[in-house]
């Protein structure tokens, strides 16, 4: 289970654990079961980076990818299949999958 010993405002938050913060929330906002989310993970699976982060992260990101709140990380205007797991989560990111979860 990833835990942190301290608080820390400061720090920026990864897209791992962007992924991991939106896949909890799913539940409030729309009333579906977490199981339900685990058994439709399995197949979004084309990452090349995926093992980059612990396993539990993977399954959060492998979440985040079909609820499609989450996918690949944009290289200018180029799309690549990797989820750059350990990169800091821009506030455009943010503000795009807000809109991707109210919709």
């Amino acid at each position: 289970m990833l835990s942190y010993e301290t608080f820390r405002p400061g720090d920026s938050i990864t897209r791992a654990e962007m992924a991991k913060i939106i896949v909890n929330f799913v539940p409030l906002l729309h009333g579906k079961t977490k199981r339900r989310i685990l058994a439709s993970a399995r197949a979004c699976t084309s990452f090349v980076d995926q093992d980059q982060v612990n396993l539990e992260l993977q399954n959060y990101i492998l979440q985040a990818c079909v609820l499609r709140f989450m996918g690949y990380h944009s290289d200018g205007n180029i799309q690549r299949e990797t989820f750059s797991p350990n990169d800091p989560v821009t506030r455009a990111e943010v503000a795009t999958i807000i809109s991707r979860m109210l919709r």
